[in-house]
């Protein structure tokens, strides 16, 4: 009696394995090869300004990774894994003034009610060292990350019968194509208080500490590196803190400094509402224009 049982429990045992195994290859082939393995050799990523401005199919030769409230370090990260099954050339990454605020990386990502939100979403790009960094809960971290790895992932299945602009991943985003125009008030006031505080402005040491990573990690790599601040509507631009414009002018001179790094500042460009989506973003309109200006510095420095 006993033995049938231990029989019909390795049976399963072995069947749940062979589940797991099969799930974890799925999984790995559709959101890693599928996703980020490319051909491409200029790689666009950052957050959302990366996803609204940058149109790839302008820019020659590029693929957009860009993901909406994505930080620094977060990219940084990113692009360790990112490098190791691709050869890029060049990096193009969105660094706008929010980019470099306390507000939008410490108070929003690195306290302990968003942290596991992180490691859920970008769980393919951590290791034990970084969650150690972002001070994580392990047990949390592993339990996330068999859950991720080991059951099945519909969603990148079916992102296999999808056209590319078409797939959906958490948090990696790519492109967004929008032809809409938003520049409601109330909208205005929320995303400047997200962005910069209400009162007191802080530089997020974090990101100052990640831009120099990044920098270092392009030299090592013998990657063009370029810095792009893409526009935002001028409501929203002389609402920016003046300390953070002089800081971010700060960075931004100490970067022009070091060879294969360059810095596009598309800031204040001042464009028309109709080439914006909301405040801060652009639309396809003035992705465009963003898109043939960067593509044509590219061509200059190939």
């Amino acid at each position: 009696m006993m033995n049938k049982f231990l029989l019909k429990v390795i049976k399963f045992s072995i069947f749940c394995s062979i589940c797991f195994l099969l799930s974890y290859f799925l999984n790995i082939y559709f959101f890693e090869f599928d996703r980020f393995s490319s051909s491409k050799k200029t790689f666009i990523v950052g957050d959302s300004h990366a996803m609204c401005s940058l149109n790839p199919s302008i820019i020659e030769n590029s693929v957009n990774l860009g993901s909406k409230g994505e930080t620094l370090n977060i990219t940084y990260h990113k692009l360790q894994y990112l490098n190791k099954i691709n050869n890029i050339n060049t990096l193009v990454i969105s660094l706008s003034y929010h980019s470099i605020s306390h507000n939008f990386l410490e108070e929003r990502i690195l306290n302990k009610s968003n942290l596991q939100k992180v490691v859920d979403n970008y769980y393919p790009f951590l290791n034990s060292n970084i969650i150690k960094e972002l001070n994580v809960d392990f047990k949390k971290y592993y339990t996330g990350m068999a859950n991720n790895i080991l059951l099945p992932r519909f969603m990148y299945i079916n992102n296999y019968f999808q056209l590319p602009e078409m797939k959906n991943y958490p948090y990696l985003d790519g492109f967004k194509y929008s032809t809409s125009m938003n520049l409601d008030k109330k909208k205005l006031e929320s995303k400047l208080q997200g962005h910069f505080g209400e009162n007191i402005f802080t530089i997020s040491s974090v990101a100052v500490k990640y831009i120099y990573k990044l920098v270092e990690f392009s030299k090592k790599n013998q990657i063009n590196l370029i810095f792009i601040n893409t526009p935002v509507h001028n409501k929203y631009y002389e609402r920016i803190p003046k300390e953070l414009k002089e800081q971010y002018t700060e960075i931004q001179t100490k970067i022009k400094k070091e060879p294969n790094i360059y810095f596009l500042d598309y800031s204040n460009l001042n464009l028309e509402d109709s080439f914006y989506l909301d405040f801060d973003h652009t639309n396809n309109k003035g992705a465009k224009l963003v898109s043939e200006k960067l593509n044509f510095f590219l061509k200059n420095i190939k």
